[in-house]
């Protein structure tokens, strides 16, 4: 069973803030790895005639964002649950956690089975607004194809990650990560150099890849708790004032990422724009701020896990000794992470990448991703404030302003300093995140603890 609420904030410090940092990070880790293998196998495939690597590799990187931009506005079933599952694990309601977890995973496999209906009038709106090269369009169609085949298993697993880390599980959320990432690391290697495939093998050991950590996950899961724990009428999982207040902060949370998402998209699809290698290229620098962002993610999520138990036990001085910890944290590391893409970035990019064209362009647009690993540090962490309270509303409205933000300052840069500022605005919208979320810190503050 959870631990009571007074054992998990006696003698509070960084130490509680690493117990769940360190096994993010080093689930996360892996990650960004299954990015780059995804890169550097089909970079090493063997093409049809015709198929150039730049084109193999741009659509990898399109299908990639084309499954982000659908999964990631869903990533809710994730954060959502996780905040959720966090505030029962605060206020030691044990029946409620449980309940969370049924009537999420629900939900979650019901939208999963949708999605695999409507993904072709999906992929195809998505295309309208591209002017992506006729190869880039065909092989990341099929990529997606494949890939959102396991969409049911995709979306349940956000919510076995989420629950599990509300409740400050950190290392079982760590060893669900490792299968999930090491099983797609070797699917790849077997099906695209061990049998040849190309973008379809890469798609097919993504979804299988998801399929394998379900089943894993639930196992490890009923280890944990007893059968019996999950035993919940019906009423309660579908409790409508539950299910209710549910929807009501996941679609402000979903609007959010759909947000964030579509700033994401909008950078590949721009890059797309101009040319199949400079789209090639930034796919590469994004892998860096992918890989970043996983570290941050580990202090991120210690906030998430501890406001949103501070929230449940109702202790506002944890609630302040989270936030100021995990951003300490959070800034610490950015420096370093900054540094090895200053002195070790072209190392990383010549493994990603056989193509000289594709290389020289990533190495002219390293500095980019430097900065926006130390400007992410701060707006990351608020988000996860924010998350584990589940302030949907404002997580919503501040990303709305901030992407409006990226959208002036792309009108305004790009045509004057190009990819630079292209990338310059992608720096804006985070500065922007940061500002924006920063300051209704006081009035959440305020409205959880009434106290400033």
């Amino acid at each position: 069973m959870a631990n009571q609420p007074t054992e998990i904030f006696k003698n509070f410090s960084h130490k509680q803030i690493l117990a769940i940092a360190i096994p993010v990070i080093l689930s996360n880790i892996t990650t960004p790895l299954v990015g780059i293998a995804d890169i550097a196998v089909i970079g090493h495939a063997n093409l049809a005639d015709g198929v150039s690597a730049a084109s193999a590799t741009g659509a990898v990187a399109f299908g990639s964002m084309i499954f982000a931009l659908i999964f990631g506005t869903l990533g809710f079933f994730r954060m959502g649950t996780s905040g959720f599952s966090a505030q029962a694990k605060g206020a030691n309601d044990l029946k409620e956690l449980s309940a969370i977890f049924l009537r999420v995973l629900l939900v979650g496999f019901v939208v999963g089975l949708l999605i695999i209906l409507l993904r072709q009038p999906l992929i195809s709106f998505i295309f309208y607004f591209s002017n992506a090269s006729a190869d880039v369009v065909s092989l990341s169609s099929e990529y997606y194809n494949i890939r959102a085949l396991a969409a049911p298993f995709t979306l349940m697993n956000y919510v076995i990650l989420g629950w599990l880390m509300g409740q400050g599980r950190a290392k079982t959320g760590l060893l669900v990560q490792l299968v999930l990432n090491i099983s797609n690391v070797l699917l790849n290697l077997y099906l695209v150099l061990g049998l040849n495939m190309a973008v379809d093998g890469v798609a097919w050991a993504s979804a299988f890849a998801e399929i394998i950590a379900f089943g894993f996950s639930i196992l490890l899961i009923l280890g944990i708790y007893k059968p019996s724990f999950f035993k919940q009428p019906l009423n309660n999982i579908l409790h409508r004032t539950k299910l209710l207040r549910m929807f009501n902060v996941n679609r402000d949370i979903m609007i959010r990422s759909l947000a964030l998402t579509v700033s994401f998209t909008w950078f590949t699809i721009q890059s797309a724009s101009m040319g199949d290698v400079l789209l090639a290229a930034n796919a590469i620098l994004l892998q860096f701020v992918s890989i970043f962002a996983y570290f941050l993610d580990g202090f991120a999520t210690s906030a998430e896990v501890f406001i949103g138990q501070s929230v449940g036990a109702k202790n506002g001085k944890i609630f302040k000794r989270a936030f100021s910890l995990s951003l300490f944290w959070a800034f610490a590391v950015s420096l370093i992470l900054a540094a090895i893409s200053l002195f070790f970035g072209d190392m990383i990019i010549n493994f990603m990448t056989q193509d000289a064209a594709v290389r020289l362009v990533a190495l002219d647009h390293l500095f980019w991703p430097a900065v926006a690993v130390i400007i992410g540090a701060w707006c990351y962490t608020v988000d996860g404030v924010f998350l584990g309270a589940t302030r949907g509303v404002d997580m919503r409205n501040m990303m709305l302003i901030s992407l409006g933000v990226y959208f002036i300052a792309w009108y305004i840069l790009v045509d004057i300093y190009g990819n630079n500022g292209l990338w310059a605005a992608f720096i804006i919208m985070l500065i922007a995140r940061g500002l924006t979320l920063h300051s209704r810190m006081p009035k959440l503050r305020n409205d959880i603890f009434k106290q400033p």
